[in-house]
């Protein structure tokens, strides 16, 4: 089993189950929904199973069979989408995950829908991974945190309450991990 991930993530517990080939679970996405009529144009042009495409974006867990066939195939779609201009304003940000869901359709591969990951603007930190792609602030009390500014080994400041939980779980671990004896060290190398 391969766990396909964003780099911006966090684990707050293990992630644990199995996964049957040609049956990956992965996390939905509501701006990924193939029958939104603006992403129609974009799926039939790129994917002959159709019927297959799903929201199912990063994080994805998948057989490693499953893995060594869709990987050829997600990037030649991926080198599409983005030669084609106007697929490209289609797709936007997310072309690799239309690739990959378009590769996955064309192979067959049936998601199972599984929510595995929270993102740091969500008020609850109750699933194994956090995706810290947003970045979060308080106005009121001056505080503010994301992955753009945010310096490493620098201690973040302690969140007020009123920010997402998703995000002072990431904080949390990050000012735990930057305290630990062992990484001392690596805050005073240059």
């Amino acid at each position: 089993m391969v766990l396909l991930l964003d780099p911006d993530c966090v684990f707050l517990e293990p992630l644990t189950g199995s996964v049957a080939r040609g049956y990956p679970p992965a996390q939905p996405y509501s701006y990924m929904d193939p029958m939104t009529e603006a992403y129609m144009e974009l799926v039939g042009k790129h994917c002959r199973n159709q019927e297959l495409v799903d929201s199912a974006g990063i994080s994805i867990l998948i057989h490693r069979d499953d893995l060594a066939a869709v990987a050829p195939l997600w990037l030649k779609k991926t080198v599409e989408i983005r030669r084609d201009r106007r697929s490209r304003e289609i797709a936007g940000w997310v072309a690799e995950m239309w690739a990959y869901a378009f590769a996955a359709a064309d192979l067959g591969l049936k998601h199972m829908v599984r929510e595995m990951t929270r993102v740091d603007t969500e008020d609850l930190a109750d699933l194994p991974i956090v995706h810290y792609c947003y970045g979060s602030s308080h106005p009121e009390d001056k505080w503010w945190w994301d992955k753009w500014s945010y310096k490493p080994w620098e201690r973040v400041s302690e969140p007020p309450a009123e920010v997402p939980s998703a995000c002072r779980a990431v904080i949390n671990l990050l000012d735990e991990w930057i305290a630990m004896p062992e990484h001392q060290i690596c805050l005073y190398e240059d």
